[in-house]
């Protein structure tokens, strides 16, 4: 390349805000969390008497929204592959 650039906090900010600094440990937590409990958002919508959209399908009980538990959970476990085995979250059920 002819040119470098200067890429110091271009992905980092977001309409002039820096990112919040999220540790490794924090991180996966969340991922952890997140794969024990995927349906948590749309379940609390559920139990107060709303409903949920999962792929164009409208879910209005809480029973029909853990047959989906399974297939959440298997779309987290297979988006995030870590490179560092130390670092990979323990996805189990």
């Amino acid at each position: 390349m002819p040119q470098t650039y200067d890429t110091n906090d271009f992905v980092e900010t977001h309409f002039g805000k820096k990112a919040i600094t999220v540790t490794n440990q924090k991180f996966k937590a969340y991922l952890e969390d997140l794969y024990l409990n995927p349906t948590r958002m749309l379940s609390e919508n559920i139990k107060n008497g709303g409903k949920a959209n999962f792929k164009n399908e409208n879910i209005e009980s809480i029973e029909e929204l853990n047959s989906k538990k399974g297939m959440l959970q298997n779309g987290i476990k297979g988006r995030y592959i870590f490179i560092e085995k130390d670092k990979q979250p323990n996805f189990k059920k």
